[in-house]
């Protein structure tokens, strides 16, 4: 099969960037044809892929544009390279994530204009903050897909008023590939260490996370709170640790190349986003043994923690509750060990394996369609 995705940004740190990274290269190294092209920036992944994939860039800017004016401007340009990329590539498919509103709206009518079947990829999660320009164009695209893609089983209800073709597939996770995995004697650290890993964003709500950490310090003094990521908050978070008081619990490591490490020297994983999609650093952790916490927030950390087996879900933006969370898991050993093994068991619904056999019915469902359409 011969796959296009177009994505806009293959060059950039996020949990959607390295996901289609992943499934790309499973794709081309399963024997499918694969060609990934991003809107800007250079022709490469930030994350591991495939050399099998074929990546290309759609946009004349060979750099990535922060500005979202300045993409918002620049973004017809992407129109007849991605024109060229179809007509020269010739899909059986064509996967279209679902942001930003240009590269949604852009693709749907290049499809539409060259009767290719497409599939909409959402990855983020329904609460996260659109723009009008964003809203009319998933209005106008989503009806048009020939099948939606989504993360959980929220956010299928709200595109199912738009679209009844909708599947829900989660995403991916890497998992441990060493021997203590394969036993499930899962390594869940004597380094008194709660971890987080993600952008360090407004959507994470990591100023809950470190007035929830603030409550919990003085019942474990010993323990330490290590943020692993960058973003536009960092800055502000710095200055909020010392405003608390508690830099010398709280550590920031920024962005990493080996994000395996740390979960693996880890004790367990926390969170506190106020919504999300399906946090690939969560299942991530559960992947690599770690006992879970996070605010029960619409929709993705509910499906990935089942509360009291191996994580602990918090009311959604309730602090308190948070640091009770915290000290809970801290304090216990037969807690985190016994939650350890539940995630390692509980990360294997997230095989790319098993993930892989589901985007193979999608695929199955819309080549059906038009096969039928054309009979």
């Amino acid at each position: 099969m011969n796959l296009v995705l177009f994505y806009h940004a293959i060059n950039q740190v996020s949990g959607a960037a390295k996901v289609y990274t992943q499934m790309a290269s499973h794709w081309a190294e399963q024997g499918h044809s694969v060609t990934f092209v991003s809107h800007y920036g250079l022709p490469e992944a930030l994350y591991p892929i495939s050399p099998k994939v074929k990546i290309k860039t759609a946009g004349i800017i060979k750099k990535y544009v922060p500005n979202k004016f300045i993409r918002n401007i620049l973004s017809p340009t992407i129109i007849p390279a991605l024109y060229a990329v179809i007509k020269q590539e010739r899909p059986d498919l064509l996967i279209i994530n679902n942001a930003p509103y240009y590269g949604l709206l852009y693709a749907t009518i290049l499809s539409k204009f060259t009767k290719t079947p497409f599939i909409i990829w959402k990855h983020a999660g329904h609460y996260m903050t659109s723009s009008p320009m964003y809203k009319a164009a998933r209005r106008l695209c989503f009806p048009q897909a020939d099948a939606i893609v989504l993360l959980t089983d929220g956010d299928e209800k709200h595109a199912l008023k738009l679209n009844p073709n909708c599947f829900n597939i989660r995403n991916p996770a890497e998992h441990r590939d060493d021997e203590d995995a394969n036993e499930l004697n899962v390594y869940i650290g004597d380094s008194n260490t709660a971890l987080f890993v993600g952008r360090l964003a407004e959507q994470k709500s990591l100023d809950h996370l470190l007035n929830a950490w603030k409550k919990a310090i003085s019942r474990i003094p010993h323990w330490k709170l290590l943020i692993v990521g960058d973003g536009e908050k960092r800055k502000a978070l710095e200055s909020l640790t010392k405003q608390l008081s508690i830099s010398s619990s709280v550590s920031f490591a920024g962005a990493v190349d080996d994000v395996r490490s740390y979960y693996r020297k880890a004790s367990f994983f926390v969170m506190s986003s106020m919504h999300e999609g399906l946090p690939v650093a969560l299942i991530e952790a559960a992947a690599n043994g770690l006992p879970l916490i996070s605010y029960n927030c619409p929709y993705g950390p509910a499906v990935v923690i089942e509360h009291d087996k191996n994580g602990l879900l918090v009311e959604n933006g309730n602090i308190e509750e948070l640091s009770k969370a915290i000290v809970n898991m801290a304090v216990s050993d037969e807690k985190r060990k016994a939650f350890s093994c539940a995630s390692m068991l509980k990360s294997n619904e997230f095989s790319i394996e098993n993930i892989s056999k589901q985007w193979s019915s999608v695929f199955d469902f819309v080549l059906s369609r038009k096969k039928s359409a054309s009979a």
